[in-house]
């Protein structure tokens, strides 16, 4: 049996397979479900062959469901519009107060009697767990390890992936983006009670996580979804003139950034940005894009801001900007948006806090950063290998 790790990628035969769901030594029972999400190559839901759930167990072509934890999969006999199948098991709105996918102990997605993936749920504050995707890789099939957790259950999922799903939860409320300043930030007035949205972090400490001020303002609850779990975060200290936060969590992160020491990023500089854009269409995952420093300053010359070129998108925002030895020289602030249409005013017009901020800021609140050995250049790889361990992805609820 091989045991596949998160973020870990395996070739599958193009045939049937048997798939099974469980929660410890047992088969899942309720008030967990899991729910079977096809998507196109937009990562789009498709019409006609929507998302299938263990509680109705209704048939798709090549997709049959056993019973409430057994499912025998098809892919040859699958729509060719489907590109990809993602597992996503919640608890549903039968759930009691407080519960959390703790309860099961640990998960485990077995596929015929040759690959596990298991989740050790013990301590994190997870309602709903991206398990598993299948996905067409040119004329073949791989399995892809996620373990994305979210603590808003099915909907969170729902808004990270940037899908509708007719599932009930208990967790309602879809994402509003509010309107924007010439930054593209949200702004003073947030989104409707009950709303959500996400961001992206990173850890400075074992259990303090950098990022803006604009992904967590106005937030009733936030949590943040890493390598090493999902955890409830505690604002420590924000700053909404520069648009920097402090949030603390309750376990110890898996890594922390390190900065670099000495000045900041000249013009021209080679950049990479590492966060959680776009989750779902772009992959459920951090990404990491990459380009260079395009200015010193931001809009009326603030010399707190730096300009880049590497891709960013909406979910982007509060990751590092690392430099080629991967220490932090910034924090992704926002894409430059028209205000009326809410739209990239030119491509890759991007902003960040530069570091030298960034530091000032965790010197104020009592924090100190790490600091790494500037080196000759590493491979990009290594780099956003290092950044997976230190990156989350926070949910808010508003």
């Amino acid at each position: 049996m091989r045991d596949l790790k998160i973020g870990e990628r395996l070739d599958i035969a193009s045939g049937v397979h048997e798939i099974r769901l469980a929660a410890g030594d047992r088969d899942l029972d309720r008030p967990a479900n899991l729910v079977i999400v096809p998507v196109n190559d937009q990562g789009e839901t498709i019409d006609g062959f929507g998302p299938l759930a263990s509680d109705d167990r209704a048939d798709r072509p090549g997709l049959t469901w056993r019973d409430k934890s057994r499912i025998t999969l098809d892919l040859l006999a699958l729509p060719t519009t489907v590109e990809r199948l993602i597992f996503i098991l919640y608890l549903t709105d039968a759930a009691g107060y407080g519960d959390t996918l703790a309860r099961a102990g640990a998960l485990s997605l077995q596929i015929d009697e040759a690959v596990t993936f298991r989740i050790n749920m013990s301590g994190r504050d997870d309602t709903a767990t991206i398990m598993v995707e299948i996905y067409r890789r040119q004329n073949s099939w791989r399995v892809s390890a996620n373990g994305q957790g979210f603590a808003f259950g099915i909907s969170a999922v729902s808004r990270a992936l940037k899908i509708q799903l007719p599932i009930s939860d208990g967790y309602s409320g879809a994402r509003v983006d509010g309107p924007s300043n010439e930054y593209g930030d949200r702004g003073h007035q947030g989104p409707p009670s009950g709303a959500g949205s996400s961001g992206s972090a990173f850890a400075i400490s074992p259990r303090l996580l950098l990022t803006n001020h604009h992904v967590i303002e106005d937030a009733v609850s936030i949590t943040a979804s890493g390598a090493s779990g999902t955890s409830v975060c505690e604002l420590v200290v924000a700053d909404p003139l520069n648009d920097i936060a402090l949030l603390r969590i309750r376990h110890d992160s898996a890594e922390i950034a390190r900065f670099r020491p000495d000045t900041d990023v000249d013009l021209g500089e080679d950049v990479i940005a590492a966060g959680f854009p776009l989750q779902g269409l772009l992959g459920s995952g951090p990404q990491v894009s990459v380009g260079n420093v395009s200015s010193l300053m931001g809009i009326g010359n603030n010399s707190g801001i730096l300009q880049f070129n590497a891709p960013i998108g909406s979910g982007s925002s509060g990751g590092p900007i690392l430099d080629n030895s991967g220490l932090v020289v910034g924090l992704v602030k926002a894409v430059l948006r028209n205000d009326l249409h809410h739209a990239p005013i030119a491509q890759n017009v991007n902003f960040g806090v530069k570091s030298s901020l960034v530091r000032s800021f965790l010197h104020s609140a009592g924090a100190s950063p790490t600091f790494g050995d500037v080196r000759s250049s590493r491979s990009r790889s290594d780099i956003a290998r290092d950044a997976r361990a230190y990156l989350y992805l926070i949910n808010v609820r508003h």
